[in-house]
């Protein structure tokens, strides 16, 4: 094919193919992979529960400054989950099991996820990127990255449903512990979701209350 504009077009792929490969600046690759994910591994299994605050950026393409926002974070194994932002409004997520309840300043709501598939991806996801497991099995393509005191796995969605709308996870764990210490979600439009945890707690007693809408 000799026209210019489709070869002009190829050009800009591939050059945004290796930018979107590209780690965070300060991180290079990492040789030892499976050393990490076996690491990984046997420290997801000591940690039973985890409890942390955490402040979110959302970059939006239609505002000049970010969207900050702060909140509170709980997870206990097995598939219990509390995210709830505090300021600047109030919202609450709990998963329990098979069931997600959902409370604004204005109404409740509760889903079976059995039920409802998107609901089941939305806590596939979300328990997997808590867990730093979501890049495990055959629905992320995953790169390896490490710098003087954290890893980064860039998670990027084979699905086409997924793909459609997010373009790569970013994960970042501390080296000390190997817990989640920041979620980056970029979305194919280039607006994105940056959740910083911050005060972790890690095996502390967290009573089944915290995962109850009552």
């Amino acid at each position: 094919m000799n026209d210019p504009k489709y070869w002009m077009s190829m050009l800009l792929l591939l050059a945004a193919l290796k930018l979107a490969a590209q780690p965070a600046e300060g991180f290079v690759p990492l040789k030892e992979v499976a050393a990490f994910q076996q690491a990984l591994e046997q420290a997801s299994a000591r940690i039973h529960t985890i409890d942390s605050d955490f402040v979110q950026e959302k970059q939006l393409s239609f505002l000049s400054n970010k969207v900050v926002s702060n909140g509170h974070f709980s997870f206990k194994k097995d598939n219990q989950l509390r995210w709830e932002y505090v300021s600047p409004y109030s919202y609450l997520i709990i998963i329990n099991g098979d069931k997600i309840s959902i409370s604004d300043e204005q109404q409740q709501s509760a889903f079976d996820m059995k039920a409802n598939k998107m609901f089941q991806e939305i806590n596939r996801v979300m328990m997997g990127s808590v867990q730093g497991t979501i890049f495990k099995g055959e629905d992320f393509e995953a790169s390896f990255y490490e710098s003087e005191d954290q890893y980064l796995v860039q998670a990027v969605p084979r699905m086409k449903s997924m793909r459609d709308a997010l373009q790569r996870i970013d994960i970042y764990f501390d080296k000390k512990d190997l817990t989640v210490a920041e979620l980056k979600l970029l979305e194919q439009s280039g607006d994105y979701t940056r959740i910083v945890f911050t005060r972790k707690q890690v095996n502390i007693p967290i009573p089944d209350e915290q995962f109850r809408l009552d």
